[in-house]
């Protein structure tokens, strides 16, 4: 055989030697997902990834699985209901759960921003719970996988709520996901204490795919309307660099003075107003968002009187608050992923860290207010304590005008707030929760209520008024491992409620005579059960209350029955 010519030989061992000089492909990581079924319970295997991921990662590819309302593979939902669900129900579209995410393919790795892109997804209500996890390593390449369950938006026909004596009730339909596209659309007709009348309303939080929020709404009501249009660009995130917002809002409508839950003076109140305001910040840095913003400010308040006005000569005097105001704020990076604090069984993210924030504006003439006022507006959140036996939340707010002509203020509110759980993290939980109001020369269209749609469940929804007022609940929650028909949780309360408004140099309120001397500190005793649906919208726990009142009078009943929708157990 002949020898290779020089050139080809020479061409043979070059390759050779590229080949053998070629690093070795990267070894592959991979976390398997676990099945189906446990995809879709979000019962997910320990996250061992993501302490081999290296700083210098980047996301190589995203896969988004989503499921549907329930699992036909479990034969425990696969029920005829549960088929005609999944049937009926249009599954969130996967470009609408990728708008949510503050990340895309090629970007760095950065696992806050997969921490905060499970909280923005869990925020929706149109889903149940969401997971975004690490789900396969190639070197630096880092494949993630992100799971969403729906659940049912489409509510419609009648509803019925009671809470404080009275009665409210819809006769509507709504789409909070409406064909998966995330998008709020009501209309109907509803009926409470105040008024009755139709409404529409539409909201779109990812409007066109980007970062607006387009709200609107339109009520046609028996003592007026209410007319609003929002279109904002909020600050999406923590490490959001600016925020721009704009609100138009007009409402005509019947407003009532109350005392021991009776109307005694009604009278017609038109307010028109607007607002803009420009935000803009440095991002999330060493742990905090701090962010500053300038606005302006825009309400026009005119009363006249309406059909059952007793005193004509009283109404309120028209007024008009204009005024540019510079804020600050400052949010830290402080959540805990948690079941059964605020919800049933479901993923919470409690916020356990500290916020605050500023606002002043400067009312007058030459910016179209009719009175030359400085407005102050100011909070402060913070988590005291923290740990597996306790978790402490206190709030202080408060807001107000400080009129220069005067040396006062006006419409001044100050609110604080504790709630403090005793083993949150476990089945049965104490809660704790104190309530201090004070106001000050509030303008006669505005009242300190307290009662059964505040807090004092054993009594009338409006029974004491006054310029400060107290609550103190005690709570006994238990949450059961019962999953009803496979829709829904249950838990049950034993509380203790004490409270009181009054104006400390006056017993009766003003101008309303013969309605009897203060009725000083108030207390109840009640039970009740929470029911929240895994298959249904994720923002609303059914409170059923039992509530007795230990002080008895003209106006109060043995027993109050409380139905409502609230946001918390």
């Amino acid at each position: 055989m002949k020898p290779l010519p020089l050139h080809r030989r020479w061409g043979c061992s070059a390759a050779l030697l590229a080949l053998l000089s070629m690093p070795a492909p990267a070894e592959c990581i991979d976390q398997s997902p676990g099945d189906a079924h446990q995809q879709f319970e979000f019962q997910l295997p320990e996250d061992k990834l993501t302490p081999h991921i290296p700083d210098e990662a980047y996301i190589n590819r995203i896969e988004v699985r989503r499921f549907n309302i329930f699992d036909l593979d479990n034969p425990r939902d696969n029920r005829w209901y549960g088929r005609l669900a999944n049937r009926l129900h249009w599954v969130t579209r996967e470009r609408e759960v990728r708008h949510l995410l503050l990340f895309k393919e090629g970007d760095p790795w950065e696992p806050q921003r997969i921490a905060e892109s499970e909280r923005l997804l869990r925020r929706e209500s149109y889903l149940y719970d969401a997971r975004v996890r690490p789900l396969r390593l190639c070197g630096n390449a880092v494949d993630l996988l992100v799971l969403v369950r729906d659940v049912w938006t489409i509510s419609g026909g009648a509803s019925f709520s009671r809470s404080g004596g009275e009665n409210k009730s819809e006769l509507f339909i709504s789409d909070s996901n409406l064909l998966g596209t995330g998008t709020t659309l009501s209309l109907g007709r509803d009926k409470d204490a105040e008024r009755s009348g139709s409404f529409f309303e539409f909201s779109d939080r990812t409007l066109q795919g980007s970062r607006w929020q387009l709200n609107t709404r339109y009520a046609d009501n028996d003592d007026g309307f209410d007319y609003l249009l929002a279109l904002q660009k909020p600050f999406f995130s923590l490490d959001s660099r600016s925020s721009i917002g704009f609100e138009v809002r007009q409402t005509d409508q019947d407003t009532s003075l109350y005392y021991h839950d009776d109307k005694f003076e009604t009278f017609q109140q038109d307010t028109d107003s607007a607002s803009l305001s420009l935000g803009w910040s440095r991002g999330l840095h060493k742990g905090r968002a701090r962010r500053w913003e300038l606005g302006w400010q825009y309400t026009e308040d005119r009363f006249s009187p309406a059909a059952d006005t007793r005193d004509p000569l009283a109404l309120p005097q028209d007024r008009t608050r204009a005024f540019p105001w510079l804020g600050y704020s400052s949010v830290e990076d402080e959540f805990r992923v948690a079941r059964n604090i605020n919800d049933l069984q479901r993923s919470e993210d409690i916020y356990v860290g500290e916020r605050w924030g500023l606002r002043l504006g400067l009312a007058g003439t030459a910016v179209g207010s009719d009175e030359s006022q400085i407005y102050a507006s100011a909070y402060y959140h913070n988590t005291a304590r923290d740990t597996e036996q306790q978790l402490l939340f206190v709030e202080l707010e408060g807001e107000g005008f400080w009129d220069q002509s005067d040396n006062d203020w006006e419409n001044l509110v100050i609110s604080h707030r504790w709630r403090w759980f005793l083993n949150p993290y476990r089945r049965s939980q104490w809660l704790l929760e104190a309530r201090l109001d004070y106001t000050r020369n509030l303008t006669r269209d505005n009242q300190l209520l307290l009662g059964g749609s505040t807090g004092l469940r054993g009594y009338p929804s409006r029974f004491q008024t006054g310029d400060r007022a107290f609550l103190f609940s005690l709570e006994k929650r238990y949450h059961y491992d019962i999953h009803l028909w496979r829709l829904f949780y249950i838990g049950s309360a034993a509380f203790f409620d004490i409270g009181r408004a009054w104006f400390p140099d006056r017993n009766d309120y003003p101008d309303v005579e013969g309605r009897g001397d203060d009725d000083g500190v108030l207390t109840n005793i009640g039970i009740g059960l929470r029911i929240t649906s895994s298959r249904f919208r994720s923002d609303q726990v059914l409170h059923i209350d039992l509530a007795f009142p230990l002080e008895r009078g003209e106006n109060i009943d043995d027993v109050q029955l409380v139905l409502r929708g609230r946001q918390r157990f």
